[in-house]
């Protein structure tokens, strides 16, 4: 099973709240614009995304685009290589939230296309 994890702070194995299974491959990125740069140049389709929702700001205390804004973005540009589920691991209860709901409401519509 393979994992691909953004977070800006945090590894997994900080994220006690979310139990990954123990022969997993965990692949680390840092940022919104680290995650499309994996998944432009990698071309692996993994099991799942896990998420963080906030991911810093920068120098001028701008926010950076979220793990929501990575999950949108993916789904638009890169639907070929979807995993077939995504964790929200973040403590922002609303992003969190957010992230699932924009997933749910994606693989329904998806699953209805199909048809």
């Amino acid at each position: 099973m393979k994992i691909l994890f953004l977070d800006d702070e945090r590894n997994p194995i900080d994220v006690t709240w979310i139990c990954f299974p123990e022969d997993v491959e965990i692949i680390v990125v840092r940022s919104y614009y680290e995650f499309i740069e994996h998944l432009n140049y990698s071309g692996v389709i993994y099991d799942a995304w896990s998420l963080d929702h906030d991911l810093g700001c920068d120098e001028w205390l701008q926010p950076h685009p979220t793990g929501y804004d990575a999950l949108k973005a993916a789904i638009r540009w890169h639907e070929h290589l979807l995993p077939k589920k995504v964790i929200a691991h973040s403590k922002n209860p609303i992003g969190a939230e957010n992230i699932n709901k924009y997933w749910e409401n994606y693989v329904s519509n998806r699953d209805r296309r199909a048809l």
